[in-house]
């Protein structure tokens, strides 16, 4: 049986095989989002299997996101934040105003995602962290990476500031992804319908399974998957400590 997919863009951007899509442009310098609610309106009288909607940003979209997931339908949707535990924040600030005993109710909430981009080194001129000068690899961080994260420097590369006729001198080559995924069980839950949040992202991290230099992301937040790929060579981790926070004041959580 197929399923009936629709997604709702501002605009549409790429093509996807067998899902509907709308396109709906919506002026970012105005707050009227009634074409994109009216969007929404009609895929929901559709009885949509799994909907795509582009962004939520304010008290309408928000509750008509309600109203799909309390209907039944598979709903996808993003919104600006800083990890993924702050997607809560923004979903019951008074700007969008989700009631917290809804986005806690069974069978609402699935995950929470948070993703960053970053730069990728370039394969042909990447430098060995270790042959670096101390003004390119600061022996504070080799010891801190060493000590802190348990990682092993002699793994790591950094960018070559001249950069090579491979990446256009700019030392590095495409961009990869690191993330945050919070599946929610019934303690996390507990906490978010509390309003416990900070207790609930800890609560999350101390499940982590792994330690930083291995792939497995459960429990780890994106700066601790980024260090996994700067750990096998894929990503600079100067890059990863100006792109998060300074490795020296991070706080690490306990496994349970």
């Amino acid at each position: 049986l197929s399923k009936k997919s629709y997604s709702i863009e501002d605009p549409v951007e790429y093509k996807m095989v067998g899902v509907s899509q709308i396109s709906v442009q919506r002026n970012a310098n105005e707050r009227d989002s009634s074409g994109f609610t009216a969007a929404m309106r009609v895929v929901l009288r559709a009885d949509p299997d799994i909907v795509m909607v582009g962004e939520v940003r304010d008290t309408e979209t928000s509750s008509l996101l309600k109203t799909m997931v309390q209907s039944g339908h598979q709903v996808m949707t993003t919104v600006h934040a800083a990890s993924a535990i702050d997607i809560i924040q923004r979903l019951t600030s008074s700007e969008m105003g989700m009631p917290r005993e809804t986005i806690a109710a069974r069978n609402f909430l699935s995950a929470l995602v948070y993703q960053r981009l970053i730069a990728k080194l370039c394969p042909h001129c990447k430098i060995k962290a270790l042959e670096a000068g101390d003004d390119l690899f600061p022996p504070q961080t080799r010891d801190i990476l060493r000590t802190k994260f348990g990682l092993k420097p002699e793994s790591m590369f950094i960018t070559n500031p001249n950069g090579c006729a491979a990446c256009d001198g700019y030392g590095t080559k495409g961009v990869t992804v690191v993330a945050e995924v919070i599946i929610p069980d019934n303690t996390i839950l507990k906490m978010l319908r509390e309003g416990k949040d900070v207790e609930a992202e800890e609560y999350w991290r101390s499940t982590r399974r792994t330690d930083f230099s291995d792939p497995d992301t459960w429990g780890k937040t994106a700066l601790e998957h980024a260090l996994y790929k700067a750990h096998i060579g894929m990503v600079d981790p100067l890059v990863v400590q100006d792109q998060f926070e300074p490795f020296e004041i991070y706080n690490l959580v306990e496994i349970a």
